[in-house]
């Protein structure tokens, strides 16, 4: 073989790849892949600024309205207590044209608590043991009232009691409730025997402590 391979005609770099080709594909590619990367780029750039553009205004509305609807309800509820609220160190109303389902009240010249009630409140019917007790304890020096605009036999079997401390009245007309600008239950009053307002709130929060306080005053 060596001696005829100087009649043989082989082609030049047989096996040299096309570098030219090569490159220009490799340029071709590169060039393929920024753009793809340019598009990603402006595809992300557009997504943040569309959620960005989108969303923050949502948020911004949702904020206000959300701090709106606290400032209502706190107004409201300011609006609420000053309504309900009798003045503390005010002469109390005069309580009359009550019908009674209980030996009637009468001037004893002691303290009294007038508790406004009403059947249909959960806080209303589980105080009336406490207070009946309430009353057993303070019954030297204080006469407790409950006071409803109900019906007398609707109320009677729920608040007689056998070993009963306190009196009970029928506000049917609400003369009563709208004297001590009353609006919501439970709600209480204590009246000095000077007939002065003392202490006014929700007697669910007047505790033994807070009500000696008061009677010492």
């Amino acid at each position: 073989l060596p001696k005829y391979s100087k009649h043989l005609k082989y082609p030049k770099n047989p096996i040299s790849p096309n570098l030219t080709g090569i490159k220009k594909d490799a340029r071709e590619q590169r060039s393929g892949n920024s753009h793809l990367l340019a598009n990603y780029a402006e595809r992300e750039h557009f997504r943040q600024n569309f959620v960005l553009s989108t969303l923050f205004p949502i948020f911004v509305v949702m904020k206000r309205f959300l701090c709106i609807l606290l400032v209502a309800i706190a107004c409201s509820n300011t609006v609420l207590l000053w309504a309900q609220r009798v003045e503390v160190g005010s002469r109390a109303p005069h309580i009359a044209d009550v019908e009674w389902i209980s030996d009637p009240l009468e001037e004893s010249g002691k303290w009294l608590m007038v508790e406004f009630f009403h059947s249909s409140n959960k806080d209303c019917r589980e105080h009336i043991d406490h207070l009946n007790a309430l009353a057993c304890d303070y019954r030297h020096d204080m006469e407790v009232l409950v006071l409803t605009r109900e019906p007398s036999e609707q109320v009677a079997a729920m608040l007689l009691h056998e070993y009963q401390y306190f009196y009970i009245g029928i506000d049917e007309s609400g003369k009563v409730f709208r004297a001590f600008n009353v609006k919501h239950v439970p709600y209480a009053v204590i009246i000095n025997p000077k007939g002065i307002i003392v202490w006014a709130g929700n007697p669910l929060t007047l505790n033994n402590e807070t009500l000696k306080k008061t009677l010492n005053k």
